[in-house]
């Protein structure tokens, strides 16, 4: 007879690193279609940004299996290929890329994240048709993305991330980090505090966290772009008096 715990294992397992890699692809084709969008229908954009998903998927496949030590500095390597593929793709400069990667990341976190809980809690339906589990992913991700371009699309613009300071570009790289932390904390440590031992628990967990970030991310541009409006403004006002 199998125990709870085993079962609660086997039905949670951790995410495929394919649904990583498509969901930090995914990511962040957002972020160039709100800024970018004409740049995304020429052939060139479009065979560059398959072989990044090529290259992402193929590198998180590979390093599926790492330790729990080499597991973050793959997962930062990752970061980094969505930097060059921002960068690149958007023909961004170094803190705009720097911005919208750190942004799409957490994105990405969410999506796959609440992704694969979807698949999990089906699964224990004795549901495992691949279809299923396609027919999931193509709606998880695409509702997530879909939201965060209609969220984001009157209040991210080419003109505000050219104005932003490496002290703004900091503070959202290191709330990034802090949200990709706390959201995997159970799977590094079970025993430390706001951890779970029990799967379903650390899905929810990581799925809540994740969500939080992104609310966080997007108060915190609403009060940047804010306070950059008002500097603006007053700068304007000295001119015209």
């Amino acid at each position: 007879m199998i125990s709870c715990e085993m079962e609660d294992t086997m039905l949670y397992q951790d995410i495929p690193r394919i649904y990583t890699a498509i969901a930090e692809w995914g990511s962040c084709l957002v972020y160039l279609y709100i800024l970018k969008k004409e740049n995304m229908k020429s052939v060139h954009f479009l065979a560059g940004s398959l072989f990044m998903l090529a290259i992402q998927s193929i590198f998180l496949t590979l390093t599926d299996n790492v330790t729990e030590i080499l597991w973050i500095p793959c997962m930062m390597i990752a970061a980094g290929m969505m930097y060059v593929f921002l960068m690149i793709g958007g023909k961004m400069k170094p803190l705009g890329a720097a911005y919208c990667c750190a942004r799409a990341f957490v994105l990405a976190e969410f999506a796959a994240s609440l992704q694969w809980q979807m698949v999990s809690s089906v699964q224990t339906w004795e549901n495992h048709s691949i279809w299923v589990e396609i027919l999931i992913t193509i709606v998880i991700f695409g509702g997530c993305f879909t939201f965060d371009i209609y969220l984001e699309k009157d209040l991210l613009k080419q003109n505000y991330l050219e104005q932003m300071t490496v002290r703004e570009v900091a503070a959202v790289a290191i709330m990034a980090v802090a949200i990709f932390a706390f959201s995997n904390l159970s799977f590094l440590n079970e025993n430390v505090p706001f951890a779970s031992r029990e799967r379903a628990d650390i899905f929810s967990i990581r799925t809540l966290i994740d969500l939080g970030g992104i609310a966080i991310l997007y108060a915190y541009q609403s009060n940047v772009k804010t306070h950059t409006e008002k500097k603006l403004h007053c700068v304007w006002d000295f001119i015209i008096n």
